[in-house]
């Protein structure tokens, strides 16, 4: 591998090779050839996904008879020290030729080819039948990813030991259908069970809040280039964490919240043997002290709160059958996890932020980061100078690594649950309508 040297400018990239290998056999490394390559990374899909496009004068199509069945490798790192760890190798499989643009004038072809990993290309071909009994739920999600893939998964150990029969289903699927009814066994009001990829490969069976009592990692600020005065040289180390551009994508929707049973919810669940319905009811206040949040203040104000009481706002039905697993009266009180988990889920995008950063391929999904955001008003003092509520502590839930011939961006989506500020209970203007 080429020597990881220190950097020149945020935003440095060292590609080491770039290779695609064909369902013949043929290898070729395409380093010299691509001009962009977009991997995305997204707590809420099961794998990576993303293209790469190339300038083909050599008519790769046809001599390496590119047909979407390929291998595609890139080993890649963020140059110099202390930003850069080890390179990181992907091994991605091409599933379709997505376009192929002649170029005017010079006989070559502008060739995009789209890819995802290996287990979300393996579970489109697989299914399975198989009875799980007595097991925690993480433990089964180990099994299918061990048997099927055969790959590990760090799993958080899920409360209680369920019996359940998973009938031809493709083997993700069934893990999707596992993390909707599973809970935390050290936190059992934590029941946004995620199961996802990140970019060095390793997979996660986890509870969004969980992840949500991580350390912050890092800060990112949003301010002019850090230039040194005199010689005009870049400090690296700030603007390395430098915001170049955002986008609010999201800043409260209270009729989405309402519907999406964030404040309140309930379920009905309807015993078919037995004759008889139980009520599950969730509220947002009796609830959110429970679990860790990423931020400190609740969406809504307890004091002025008309929200929670509205527990027919979304309803969920279940059927259930007691006693369906031998001597089991209820396997999998799934009225109960699906009511916690149908708040949980909505409240993690109820703020959003969309930024674009030099590429940071430390950065993984999940991730813990706190971003300042300058604010609109004329600052009065120091602490006026940047948003109470755009600003604090997010969670990265995607990344679009963005890398070209020596340059590296990542779009990042970063949520939050609430408030880094309280809400007030009670706001008056002065005359004038000034606040």
């Amino acid at each position: 591998m080429i020597p990881n040297e220190k950097i020149l400018n945020p935003g440095d990239i060292l590609i080491d090779s770039i290779t695609i290998e064909s369902a013949a056999g043929a290898l070729l490394d395409v380093k010299s050839q691509f001009i962009s390559i977009n991997i995305y990374e997204d707590i809420f899909s099961n794998g990576l996904s993303g293209f790469i496009v190339l300038v083909d004068s050599l008519n790769l199509i046809r001599y390496l008879q590119i047909t979407g069945r390929e291998v595609l490798k890139v080993v890649f790192s963020t140059p110099g020290d202390p930003y850069a760890g080890d390179y990181l190798e992907k091994t991605f499989r091409i599933y379709k030729v997505s376009s192929e643009t002649k170029l005017s004038g010079d006989g070559k072809n502008l060739v995009r080819l789209e890819f995802v990993s290996i287990p979300p290309y393996e579970n489109a071909k697989l299914r399975i039948s198989r009875a799980f009994t007595d097991m925690r739920y993480s433990e089964m999600v180990e099994v299918i990813a061990n048997d099927v893939f055969g790959m590990k998964v760090n799993a958080c150990p899920t409360l209680g030991r369920r019996n359940i029969i998973v009938p031809n289903w493709n083997p993700m699927y069934a893990i999707n259908w596992i993390a909707k009814r599973s809970s935390a066994e050290s936190m059992p009001e934590a029941c946004d069970y995620v199961f996802f990829e990140t970019l060095d490969g390793k997979y996660q069976f986890v509870p969004l809040s969980v992840l949500k009592a991580q350390e912050t990692l890092v800060k990112y600020h949003h301010t002019p280039s850090n230039r040194d005065p005199v010689t005009g040289e870049i400090f690296m180390k700030k603007e390395f964490y430098n915001i170049i551009s955002f986008s609010v994508e999201g800043r409260g929707d209270k009729m989405r919240e309402i519907v999406g049973g964030v404040y309140a919810n309930n379920a009905l669940a309807l015993d078919i043997l037995g004759k008889r319905a139980t009520t599950e009811l969730y509220t947002y206040f009796t609830q959110r002290d429970r679990i860790p949040t990423i931020s400190r203040y609740p969406l809504v104000s307890k004091v002025s709160d008309d929200l929670s009481f509205n527990v027919t706002a979304y309803q969920k039905y279940f059927p259930k059958h007691s006693f369906r697993y031998d001597s089991i009266e209820d396997n999998d009180e799934l009225e109960k996890v699906s009511t916690r988990r149908q708040s949980q889920m909505n409240q993690i995008g109820t703020n959003k932020l969309s930024i674009l950063v030099n590429g940071d391929s430390r950065r993984r999904v999940g991730d813990m980061v706190s971003v300042d955001i300058p604010s609109t008003e004329d600052p009065k003092n120091k602490d006026d100078w940047y948003d109470p509520y755009l600003s604090g502590r997010y969670m990265i839930t995607a990344i679009l690594h963005e890398i070209g011939d020596g340059s590296y961006n990542m779009k990042m989506e970063l949520v939050k649950d609430g408030y880094d500020e309280r809400i007030p209970d009670v706001q008056t203007f002065a005359e004038g309508g000034e606040i």
